[in-house]
Order: C-alpha cells, then structure tokens, then sequence
C-alpha cells in the first residue's frame, strides 16, 4: 500500500502515553520520585521526550535545554530539568551558575533532573562541589527499545511526522538502514525532506532513490 507523505509535524505536546517504554518498567515512577535525577543514554532513545513529558505533566516546573539561558529565579519551580546536561559541565562560569541555582532550590525542596549521554561519573568538572554533588543525583540508565519492537517505534516516529507509512516500507528500512533509533530517526528525516520536495508516494522504489541505496 503506497501512502502519501506530508511534511513534517512538531510534536504539540510530548507525553508519556506516546513514549514506548520498553524495558525501562520503573522508568516513570524513578522520575516522578523526590529525588534529583541523572538521566543518562545514548544518543536518540527518547531522553528529550520523557523530560518533556514529565515537565508538560507537572504543575510547577520548567525545561532549560539552552546553556544561554539565565538560571536567575528558577528556585521558585520545584522541578528544574535540563535537557543535555553537559553544556553546562566543563566551563568554570556555568558551573557556578548551576550550583547556585541547585543550593537555592535545596533550601525551597526543589529538585533537578537532568539528562546526558553518559553517567555523571564519566564526565569532567570544573568544581568539585558540583561534581560530589551531581555523582550523588539517583542515576536512571534510558535503555533503547529492544529490536522486535522497533518496528512500532518507526511507526509512530513516522506518524509524528505526518508520514504514512506501509508495511513493506517499514520492513524495507529495518533491513537496508539499519535498527538503531538514530538511524531510524535521520532516515525519516531526509524521505521527509525528499518527499515534500519531489510531492513523490513513499514506495521502496522511491525510498531507494532518496537514499541512494
């Protein structure tokens, strides 16, 4: 069955009624905890989509994804997630920054959760202060999908993005581009780049064609 594609559509809101879970069975409960949390795994497991699902279901809290941004009265959330963790570890001035901001909100009952592709204990800091204090965060491993289930997830990627796609296309790409969450993520990208460009049907003729395979 040959589908129609349309061009990409953000997500309006990320929740964890759309996240495939996986083997992470304790993944939510570890996250909605009173702990501060260090959320690490490898690029493209859907570490972007649980924050924001935790920050769209919680009452009081906010998403920092920008080492730009001013952390300045932040103390007045009680949850503070920062998407991508290490572009605020390494440079002296941030780091600071960021452990004034986790001390005040240790005085209000606050917490952090942030995310990163590697445990906090693999990474380098500038002070010491912050790295005792993020090695004691509870670590949370964000497992991938395992690959009999992959096949879902590039549905529902697709679907995200406005794009119906077949069964036969679906198993076209699992076995010529491999399985990998990021991969399947980059190759939906660029058919969506090549359909809206050519108003081409998204056949494995046409699939094989974009990709140059």
């Amino acid at each position: 069955m040959n589908q129609i594609t349309l061009r990409l559509r953000p997500h309006e809101k990320q929740t964890f009624e759309s996240f495939r879970i996986g083997l992470n069975d304790s993944l939510l409960d570890r996250l909605r905890s009173s702990n501060n949390v260090w959320l690490h795994g490898s690029r493209s497991v859907g570490k972007s989509h649980v924050v924001n699902a935790l920050v769209n279901e919680s009452t009081n809290a906010i998403l920092v994804s920008e080492p730009s941004y001013d952390l300045s009265g932040l103390e007045q959330f009680s949850l503070v997630v920062f998407d991508d963790i290490e572009q605020w570890l390494g440079e002296k001035e941030r780091e600071l920054q960021f452990l004034g901001l986790y001390e005040r909100l240790r005085s209000t009952t606050g917490r952090v959760v942030a995310t990163a592709s590697k445990q906090a204990a693999r990474h380098e800091f500038a002070l010491r202060d912050l790295e005792s204090r993020m090695r004691a965060f509870h670590e949370v491993h964000l497992l991938a999908l395992p690959e009999e289930q992959r096949i879902g997830l590039l549905g529902d990627m697709a679907a995200d993005r406005g794009i119906e796609i077949s069964q036969e296309v679906a198993n076209f790409l699992l076995v010529r581009i491999g399985r990998s969450q990021h991969e399947l993520l980059d190759t939906l990208e660029k058919l969506d780049d090549a359909s809206a460009i050519d108003q081409r049907r998204l056949t494995i003729p046409f699939v094989k064609r974009a990709l140059q395979l």
